[in-house]
């Protein structure tokens, strides 16, 4: 008999149960999250999809008149010394363009296409304080610049091209 009366099977046992019952309580959890996480993405990521029977909006309804974007000539450039990664919005594509290792000075003009925003990301690829100035250019008028400070790696520019 073990000190307390209990054998040492038994303790064993109990230790083994307390085992089992942690990890139960950690897989429980893990599956918690994993399911909380797919709820908040499904939620977010969902388009919203009129329902059948809600009312569409008619032709005959009298609407605002917007002002159609502005068709410019769009230029990029980052400048410094050394190698970055660059991201930046071009407005003929739907997607962002990604360039990988590009030396510096870098700089690329857009033809002249529909333009409502702007946007440039250069990322340094190997540690440094030096600056890789970023800046975007809309029909040769500077709209926005930037610049990392105190050793980022990253510089990043963006802004919103009114219509005219």
């Amino acid at each position: 008999m073990h000190a307390r009366g209990q054998s040492v099977g038994a303790t064993a046992q109990n230790r083994l149960w307390r085992r089992r019952r942690r990890s139960t309580l950690v897989v429980g959890i893990a599956v918690v999250l994993v399911v909380a996480t797919a709820a908040v993405v499904w939620v977010y990521g969902r388009q919203a999809i009129p329902e059948a029977g809600a009312p569409q909006p008619s032709a005959s309804v009298a609407t605002t008149p917007s002002r159609a974007p502005r068709v410019a000539a769009v230029t990029y450039e980052v400048s410094g010394e050394g190698r970055v990664d660059i991201w930046y919005t071009d407005p003929a594509r739907t997607e962002t363009t990604t360039l990988l290792n590009q030396q510096l000075p870098w700089r690329v003009e857009l033809a002249p296409h529909a333009v409502s925003f702007v946007q440039i990301t250069a990322r340094r690829t190997k540690n440094g304080f030096e600056g890789q100035p970023v800046r975007a250019l809309v029909d040769g008028v500077e709209v926005c610049n930037g610049t990392n400070v105190g050793g980022y790696m990253k510089s990043t520019c963006s802004e919103l091209v009114p219509p005219l």
